[in-house]
């Protein structure tokens, strides 16, 4: 058999206490729960438990004050900074000659050098 609930006077919206809410909302945080489900369950508006979820999750949500703490510095220890490796240098350009010989050339060799090689290596 169906319950039905009859609400007079002047205000016809069905107020909703805090416990109540809970048990709602206890109910929708279930893993799995479906709102729509859970609304008949309780004959609630669908729209009232979307409003209540996101009330719920905004009040968990808000920051708070966190108190600093400076602990008192302790000596120093030096670190010894190891020395990067040196960075391969870059080829400009990569020459293959027809008998098999290549030649890298790097980007900050001189034009002269370059020639000279290259007219060797002819």
């Amino acid at each position: 058999m169906s319950q039905v609930t009859v609400i007079t006077g002047r205000d016809r919206r069905r107020k909703w206490g805090s416990e109540e809410r809970r048990r709602v909302l206890d109910a929708v945080f279930v893993p799995g729960a479906v709102i729509s489900q859970v609304a008949r369950q309780f004959d609630v508006a669908t729209s009232m438990i979307y409003k209540w979820r996101h009330e719920a999750m905004a009040a968990n949500n808000k920051l708070a004050f966190v108190p600093a703490v400076v602990a008192e510095a302790e000596q120093a220890v030096p670190v010894s900074a190891s020395p990067l490796p040196a960075a391969p240098t870059p080829v400009a350009i990569t020459v293959a000659f027809s008998n098999g010989v290549r030649v890298m050339v790097d980007a900050t060799a001189p034009a002269s050098l370059v020639t000279a090689t290259l007219l060797a290596l002819q």
